[in-house]
């Protein structure tokens, strides 16, 4: 996928959009399928959270989202992510990496 998305530390409830494309850039159908959202602190390597996520519109168009939650990005760095696409049989999950996202400080109040 290969983004970056800055966010800023403690913010929650709003959204991440993405859209799912295979190596050559077509849209991955994700019809059938449910989905998950993972990230790792890049300076422990601990994995942080894993969050289901949702399909926008038509899975057709490969389109979905994951709600940051109050748990999320508590703490400010750099994270790895992905999002692991499972169409339910358990032998095809599609891993789609290169999620970056910079946590930024929260300015104090």
């Amino acid at each position: 996928m290969n983004e970056l998305i800055t966010v800023v530390q403690n913010n929650f409830g709003y959204d991440l959009d993405f859209t799912c494309k295979d190596s050559a850039g077509v849209v991955v159908n994700l019809t059938g399928s449910t989905l998950t959202f993972t990230y790792q602190n890049l300076a422990d390597g601990s994995i942080n959270s894993t969050g289901n996520m949702v399909i926008v519109g038509s899975p057709t168009l490969g389109t979905c989202k994951y709600t940051v939650q109050n748990t999320d990005f508590t703490v400010a760095g750099s994270y790895s992510a992905q999002i692991n696409v499972n169409y339910g049989s358990g032998t095809e999950i599609i891993t789609f990496p290169g999620i970056n996202i910079n946590v930024v400080p929260k300015l104090p109040q």
